[in-house]
């Protein structure tokens, strides 16, 4: 009676599989990362180019914009004037504005 021999390759055969699998898994999961790194860093930069230009339009700094005062009325017609297609409106700082605007006039109403 034969015996079967053993494929000598077999054993690096399942390993070459193995690590090809397990590599395909890491790069798929540092690819993504990557991607989403990648986004972010590029909504940074165009946020930080409409800053700096509201900045200058403005003729105030990033910390009286964002910090202090927010987008007042007469800050968005200026805005307004440079990008007529943004919703000044919808932006964090017109809202904080807006709702610091309300608190102060429930304030002084009482």
């Amino acid at each position: 009676m034969e015996t079967k021999k053993k494929d000598r390759h077999g054993y690096y055969r399942k390993r070459l599989k193995w690590a090809i699998r397990n590599n395909l898994v890491f790069c798929v999961i540092v690819g993504t990362i990557c991607i989403v790194v990648g986004y972010l860093l590029a909504v940074k930069a165009y946020n930080h180019s409409r800053v700096k230009n509201m900045e200058t339009i403005l003729g105030k700094d990033y910390r009286t914009i964002h910090r202090k005062t927010g987008l007042t009325d007469h800050d968005v017609e200026k805005l307004r004037k440079e990008y007529p297609n943004f919703n000044w409106e919808g932006t964090w700082d017109r809202q904080r504005w807006k709702a610091g605007n309300e608190k102060s006039n429930m304030n002084s109403t009482k």
